[in-house]
């Protein structure tokens, strides 16, 4: 992997060459087009021109021609984990170019429902919808199977400090050791989704009463109840400084006050209440990130003034959007379905 990512290195050098190759360009077409030799065109026209041939494109395609089941962004945003539905087949890539940074690992189950990267990036952990859990070594390859179960887990994450996975039961969770995969906490009346408080203390999700809660992470007492009854939600993400939860449910989005428990903002995503949604907030909290079932884009929308600000379309042809997700720094956006685009925010 050294070797690959110091051929990312050397293309990183040539790439500025040609930045710089450009800039000369563009100044000497200033000097020479901006007389009388061109007709129709204006040096700052030419030099526009220049800039957009240097502009990053809109998005960088990965995994082109395999359906990708699953992805993820590593901890600082470098990588890219991407899994095909197909086979399970895992693949690290460069967000930066789109490159290859590894041969391919050969998943040892299909239809997986999960993947991240470990907090200090050199690991991959990866989830199927039997149970079997495993962990990679980005460098190596190598595998570590984990024989925990059979079941089928609603929903798997982990902890915010990687030493735990957590799998979710219609009847609550389980916290299995990421080194040894035991079993060693059980908490009953926690249903999936959910999601730790960034200092892992505390568990957002809805309980069995279909009310959104936020539990002890340590003993599953409920210390809050969120405003609002009845709301079935299909995910739920902490803020990055653990004040507010984001929910995405039927046909809309809300925030909660964690220490209140009240309702702070609630947007109408579509015009149907049956549509499921998915929300994420940017690393932020300013922005929110939306997805509906089967839907061909994701809309990104301001917290301050509720309204859309952003959409991102795979096109009539591209299909549907799995899953979508901010990079670490907020300015890329990973989407899968067909194939995995990273788009570029700052692109206009």
């Amino acid at each position: 992997m050294s070797r690959q990512i110091e051929e990312i290195s050397s293309e990183a050098k040539v790439a500025g060459a040609v930045v710089g190759i450009a800039i000369v360009l563009s100044a000497f077409a200033t000097l020479i087009f901006g007389g009388s030799y061109v007709t129709g065109m204006q040096a700052e026209d030419v030099q526009r021109s220049f800039r957009d041939m240097l502009a990053p494109p809109p998005y960088i395609e990965v995994e082109q021609g395999n359906e990708v089941a699953v992805a993820a962004f590593s901890s600082e945003g470098s990588m890219v984990v991407t899994v095909a539905a197909q086979g399970g087949a895992i693949r690290l890539w460069d967000t930066h170019y789109g490159m290859s940074v590894s041969s391919g690992i050969k998943g040892f189950h299909r239809d997986v429902n999960f993947v991240a990267f470990s907090p200090n990036g050199l690991k991959v952990i990866t989830c199927g919808r039997n149970g079997s859990i495993a962990v990679w070594d980005v460098n190596s390859g190598d595998l570590k199977k984990l024989e925990i179960s059979e079941k089928y887990y609603r929903n798997v994450t982990l902890s915010p400090d990687g030493r735990y996975i957590v799998t979710a039961e219609d009847d609550g969770i389980q916290f299995w050791n990421t080194q040894s995969g035991e079993l060693f906490r059980t908490l009953k009346g926690i249903r999936a989704p959910f999601t730790f408080s960034p200092d892992g203390r505390k568990i957002a999700a809805q309980g069995d009463d279909d009310s959104v809660h936020v539990f002890d992470s340590q003993s599953g007492k409920i210390l809050r109840t969120m405003e609002g009854e009845g709301y079935s939600i299909y995910s739920i993400v902490f803020s990055s400084d653990g004040r507010k939860i984001l929910g995405g449910g039927q046909g809309t989005v809300r925030i909660w006050d964690v220490e209140s428990g009240k309702v702070l903002q609630t947007l109408d995503i579509t015009w149907s209440k049956d549509d499921a949604i998915t929300a994420a907030f940017s690393p932020d909290s300013n922005k929110i990130l939306t997805t509906t079932r089967y839907g061909a884009s994701a809309q990104i929308w301001d917290v301050v003034t509720g309204k859309k600000v952003r959409s991102i379309s795979l096109g009539i042809f591209g299909g549907s959007i799995r899953n979508a997700a901010f990079s670490p720094d907020g300015r890329k956006v990973l989407t899968t379905g067909k194939t995995a685009r990273i788009w570029n925010l700052e692109w206009q």
